[in-house]
């Protein structure tokens, strides 16, 4: 019972553990939580095998990505516009 409640505490939940690894690969972890989620990663096969199958997705994406041109700064611009527009917000500032 106690070695129960003492690996909730320490050891993340599955929806916990998707969230993280999404976290991971945009802004990084901290070290805690770098380890709170190898823990939950060795004890749970479902979250390794997504983890594992989230890795091959991203590294195709960005693959595909990669291999596209970036935009004319006054493309993106045009399309803010567009959108603020059509979502009805003012026109945000901008940065050049």
């Amino acid at each position: 019972m106690f070695l129960s409640r003492l690996l909730h505490r320490f050891i993340y939940t599955c929806r916990d553990t998707t969230l993280l690894l999404e976290k991971e690969d945009h802004v990084g972890l901290s070290w805690v939580e770098h380890l709170r989620l190898r823990l939950h990663l060795l004890l749970c096969a479902p979250c390794t095998a997504y983890q594992r199958k989230r890795s091959v997705l991203s590294r195709w994406m960005r693959e595909q990505t990669e291999s596209l041109p970036s935009p004319a700064p006054k493309a993106v611009e045009e399309l803010q516009e567009r959108l603020c527009e059509e979502m009805k917000l003012d026109r945000p500032e901008s940065n050049g």
